[in-house]
């Protein structure tokens, strides 16, 4: 599957299941929004994105802490391209 021109924003991409999500999305072509509690883990992820070729944006925060959405770069919130991989069917 080619996600050329795609954007996704991974949570948990720090570590884990989370990670493995990003780097297989930015293997087969998408730039990559991601987010985790540990910004140094979530930073080395995007490093590895990177490396793809792929652009990054790495981002501290949890999914559980509702407001931590509204503290995200102004460029995931209204600016940015729509994110166009969703999980949910």
């Amino acid at each position: 599957m080619s996600l050329d021109g795609k954007v996704a924003l991974i949570t948990g991409a720090g570590q884990g299941v989370g990670r493995g999500i990003a780097l297989a999305m930015a293997r087969a072509g998408a730039d990559i929004a991601l987010a985790g509690r540990t910004l140094e883990k979530v930073e080395r992820t995007a490093g590895e994105v990177r490396e793809f070729g792929r652009s990054a944006i790495a981002i501290e925060g949890s999914v559980r802490d509702a407001t931590a959405l509204c503290r995200y770069p102004p460029p995931l919130q209204a600016s940015a391209p729509p994110r166009h991989v969703n999980s949910r069917r």
